[in-house]
C-alpha cells in the first residue's frame, strides 16, 4: 500500500513530466492559415530577352461564397476559369518568382502544382539551370507533369478550355488516359543525368476552337514530343513517332490500331487491351544488338472489311497485319532517333547499364557513337482476344476472307 506522502511525490513527478513535455513541443505557432496561401497549380517559364525569362504562375481562384447553381445543380465553375496567371520577369526562376510574391497578397504554395510547362525558346537553349529550382524546392513534388510548349508558356496557362477549369487540369486529364507519352519532373531528371543530357518531353500546342466556336475558345494539346539533347531541343517528332518511343519503353496503353487488310484493303480497327515491351541487349563479339519483344492483347472495334474473324485464318490475317504495323512504327522511330537526331530516348543504355554494369562505365562516353550502331530485332506476338459483339463481317459471310 503507498503512503501518503508517496503518492504526492509520484503525483508531482507525473505534473512536472508533463509540464516539461508541454514546453518542448513546438505546437502551432508557425501556422500558415489556407485563406492566407495563394495556391498554384501550374507554372510556365518562357525566354524573355537574352538574359531575363518570365515566369507565369496560373494561381486557382476558389469561387466566390454563394455562387449561383443552375436548376440541374451544375455549379457556375464549369462555365468560368478558376485560376488568374501572374507574370514576372527575372535572371532565373527564384528572382521571378520574388516578384510575383510582391504582387500577391498570399503567400505562394507550390504543394499542389501540378503541371510545368517550358516554352519554345527555353527548350531550345538549355533546361538544366530551370530543373535545379523545381528540383531543389522541397514543396514541388517529383510527381508533377512537364511538358515543352512549342509556344510561349504562358499562352498555354492562360486559356480557358470548355471541358476543365483551367489549361493545366486539361493537361493533366489528358495525361491520365495514357494516350500519350507523360513525363514527371523526376523521371525526367533521372533521364538526364543517366543518358548525358538526352531526354524527351511531351510537347503542348494550342489547337483552334473548333467549327462555329468563338476564338477564345482555343485549348491545349499534346501533339507529339520534344526531343532533347545536351539538355537542350535536338528536334520535335510527332504523334506517330512518339507511339513508337511508347512501345520502345514500355508505356503503351490504350491505343487504337488501324490496318488495311483483305483484297480490297478496307480499314480494320483494333483496341489495345494490354501491351508490354522488353529491350533484351546482347553484346557478341563488339557489336551491340538489342533484341525489342513485344506482347500484345487487342480488342476488335471495326471491321469493314470482308474478313471473318471468327474463323482461324481471319484472325490470323488480321494479327500478323497489327504485327507488322507495330514493327513499321517502331522501325520508323528507330531511325529517326539513330540517324536524325542521335538521341537515345529509346531506353537502350538503361539497358546496357543494367546487364553490363562494368563495361557501361568504360563506356560510357563513348555512347553518341555507339548508339547509332546497335542492331535492333523484333519478337511481337499479337493476339485478338474479344471480336466485339459481333464476330461475323458487316457484309455477308459467303463472301468472307480468311477460312
Amino acid at each position: 500500500m503507498i503512503s501518503k506522502p508517496e503518492a504526492v511525490v509520484r503525483g508531482w513527478g507525473v505534473i512536472l513530466m508533463v509540464t516539461v513535455s508541454a514546453c518542448l513541443l513546438s505546437g502551432c505557432w508557425d501556422r500558415v492559415e489556407v485563406n492566407d496561401l495563394a495556391t498554384i497549380t501550374a507554372a510556365g517559364i518562357d525566354q524573355y530577352s537574352d538574359n531575363l525569362i518570365e515566369v507565369s504562375l496560373q494561381i486557382y481562384t476558389p469561387p466566390r461564397a454563394g455562387s449561383s447553381t443552375d436548376m440541374s445543380g451544375s455549379e457556375e465553375k464549369n462555365s468560368q476559369n478558376q485560376s488568374t496567371v501572374i507574370s514576372a520577369t527575372g535572371v532565373n526562376i527564384a528572382d521571378a518568382v520574388s516578384k510575383i510574391q510582391e504582387k500577391v497578397p498570399r503567400l505562394l504554395f507550390w504543394g499542389q502544382v501540378e503541371v510545368f510547362v517550358l516554352g519554345h525558346e527555353i527548350v531550345k537553349r538549355n533546361i538544366a539551370g530551370h530543373l535545379d529550382y523545381i528540383l531543389r524546392v522541397p514543396q514541388i513534388r517529383g510527381s508533377a507533369l512537364i511538358f515543352a510548349s512549342r509556344t510561349k508558356a504562358k499562352e498555354i496557362l492562360a486559356l480557358t478550355p470548355q471541358l476543365r477549369s483551367n489549361s493545366a487540369d486539361m493537361l493533366e486529364e489528358s495525361n491520365n488516359l495514357k494516350l500519350n507519352l507523360t513525363m514527371s519532373v523526376g523521371k525526367l531528371n533521372i533521364m538526364l543525368e543517366g543518358g548525358n543530357g538526352t531526354g524527351i518531353l511531351p510537347s503542348v500546342d494550342i489547337m483552334p476552337p473548333p467549327e462555329g466556336q468563338p476564338s477564345n475558345r482555343r485549348y491545349p494539346a499534346i501533339v507529339g514530343c520534344a526531343v532533347l539533347k545536351q539538355e537542350k531541343l535536338a528536334g520535335f517528332i510527332d504523334e506517330k513517332t512518339m507511339r513508337g518511343v511508347m512501345w520502345f519503353r514500355n508505356q503503351i496503353d490504350k491505343v487504337t490500331v488501324t490496318i488495311a487488310a483483305g483484297s480490297a484493303k478496307a480499314p480494320i480497327s483494333v483496341l489495345l487491351n494490354r501491351g508490354k515491351s522488353k529491350l533484351k541487349p546482347r553484346i557478341s563479339n563488339g557489336v551491340w544488338e538489342v533484341l525489342v519483344e513485344v506482347d500484345t492483347r487487342e480488342i476488335l472495334i471495326q471491321n469493314t472489311s470482308r474478313i471473318d474473324i471468327s474463323r482461324l485464318k481471319g484472325t490470323q490475317i488480321v494479327e500478323e497485319k497489327v504485327k507488322q504495323d507495330i514493327e513499321k512504327i517502331m522501325n520508323k522511330t528507330l531511325s529517326i532517333m539513330q540517324r536524325k537526331m542521335n538521341a537515345d530516348v529509346l531506353g537502350f543504355g538503361e539497358a546496357f547499364h543494367r546487364k553490363y554494369p562494368k563495361l557501361w562505365e568504360k563506356e560510357k562516353g563513348n555512347w553518341d557513337e555507339i548508339f547509332p550502331q546497335v542492331k535492333v530485332k523484333y519478337e511481337i506476338k499479337t493476339v485478338i482476344i474479344n471480336p466485339g459483339k459481333r464476330e461475323s463481317p458487316t457484309t455477308s459471310r459467303k463472301n468472307g476472307e480468311g477460312g
